[in-house]
């Protein structure tokens, strides 16, 4: 028997998209900051926040707005 390595690649325009949005933190001074159409996708009742719009955003190397929220 041998030792199975396991690798997982992530790429493509998922990790891009969580890349930039990530960088935004510091500039908008937050640490939590996900795009509005995450949130509308899944369960944050967990955290007992409410959330509010930062606007729609040009993130680098796309074409379309991307709504962001963050936790008021």
């Amino acid at each position: 028997m041998g030792i199975v390595k396991r690798e997982i690649v992530y790429s493509g325009d998922v990790l891009n998209t969580a890349s930039r949005i990530q960088s935004l933190c510091n500039e908008m001074n937050t640490d939590i900051l996900l795009s509005n159409n995450l949130l509308k996708q899944i369960d944050l009742k967990f955290l007992d926040k409410e959330f509010k719009s930062v606007g729609n955003i040009t993130l680098r190397g796309k074409q379309q707005k991307i709504e962001l929220v963050t936790p008021c």
